[in-house]
């Protein structure tokens, strides 16, 4: 099946998930009406594959269709996101003691990546020669001292730091909530040891509103958008510093302006420009979930997810919309407390 297939059929899926979007006749809600919040997106997804004559919105019609007609029909159970905590965990304390082990004794040598068999040749490991990938499971820089404790930084079961707080921090506020307090302790203190930049920066910011009252929810949100623009603008004071690291952020930051900015100029930018437009739409919907849900923790798992889960390659990732299913599993538990204390009054 060619190209031009593909994306006819996937044109016919967008087509009937817009259908589905609408309630049928006699029903007061669609059980899909979030639904609605997603299609802009696919819009332009479709478009954008029509312009580049590639696939990916078959793939983001993947992810959207299982996202709605199976997690969220099938998947949203405390025991679901639970289990996902135990499999951080157990994960983290394998790694951990891999790691132990690697600091006292020389398993660098035989697990060199450009030892590793099977990797592809576009894969970034095929390019960090200083790395290893101590049996096949924990990647290990033994040129990387920038950790907080002046150890070789702890990469988890992810190609840096920053991609393994993407779990971790998630995986963290999930514990907390269902209260599973060693598995909270254990995900903080996998964080403390990856010592990722963008890791220490959201655990501040949530210490910032776990200390404020439910009341400031939308000043912290005015607040860290304003910290956002201050980060920008003030980036060329950061780049005096002489640190390697704000170094890098600072020239990601121009490369991004860099890249929107001309994105303005013509077709194909506008297409790479569109999606993310639409994508904040996705957030915009979830952030007004997050109000109703009412919960510290909720506004607090928000923000750490669209902080962190910016360093993705996907705008919608298996991982955003597992997150996302949370947010929906929060909200669904608000609201059948609701009803079931209203028929309580009743």
């Amino acid at each position: 099946m060619d190209r031009r297939k593909f994306v006819k059929i996937s044109a016919i899926g967008s087509a009937a998930l817009v259908l589905d979007s609408y309630p049928a006749q006699g029903q007061k809600n669609s059980t899909n009406k979030d639904l609605n919040y997603f299609l802009p997106f696919l819009v332009v997804s479709y478009a954008s594959s029509m312009h580049n004559f590639d696939l990916y919105v078959t793939k983001y019609l993947a992810y959207i269709f299982i996202y709605f007609y199976c997690i969220r029909k099938y998947f949203l159970h405390d025991h679901i996101f639970k289990l996902y905590v135990h499999i951080l965990v157990i994960s983290f304390y394998l790694l951990l003691v891999i790691y132990c082990l690697n600091l006292y004794f020389d398993l660098y040598t035989p697990f060199r990546v450009e030892n590793l068999d099977g990797l592809s040749s576009n894969s970034p490991m095929q390019t960090e020669n200083h790395r290893a990938q101590i049996f096949y499971l924990l990647v290990f820089d033994r040129s990387d001292y920038s950790g907080i404790l002046n150890i070789p930084r702890f990469f988890g079961f992810s190609r840096e730091p920053g991609f393994y707080v993407m779990f971790t921090i998630p995986g963290l506020l999930i514990a907390s909530f269902f209260k599973m307090k060693f598995q909270a302790i254990s995900l903080a203190f996998a964080t403390f040891i990856a010592s990722s930049f963008a890791g220490f920066f959201v655990l501040l910011i949530l210490v910032f509103i776990f200390i404020l009252p439910k009341s400031q929810y939308k000043k912290i949100i005015f607040l860290l958008l304003g910290m956002l623009m201050l980060i920008i603008l003030l980036r060329g004071y950061y780049s005096n510093l002489n640190i390697a690291r704000v170094d890098d952020y600072v020239y990601l930051i121009d490369r991004t302006l860099f890249r929107y900015t001309s994105s303005l100029t013509s077709f194909g930018g506008m297409l790479f420009l569109l999606p993310k437009l639409t994508y904040l739409l996705i957030i915009y919907h979830y952030y007004r979930k997050t109000m109703i849900i009412n919960l510290k923790i909720a506004l607090m798992f928000f923000i750490a997810i669209i902080i962190l889960l910016n360093k993705a390659t996907e705008l919608i990732s298996p991982l955003f919309l597992f997150y996302l299913s949370f947010i929906d599993f929060l909200h669904k538990s608000r609201t059948c407390l609701e009803s079931s204390e209203s028929r309580k009054t009743n």
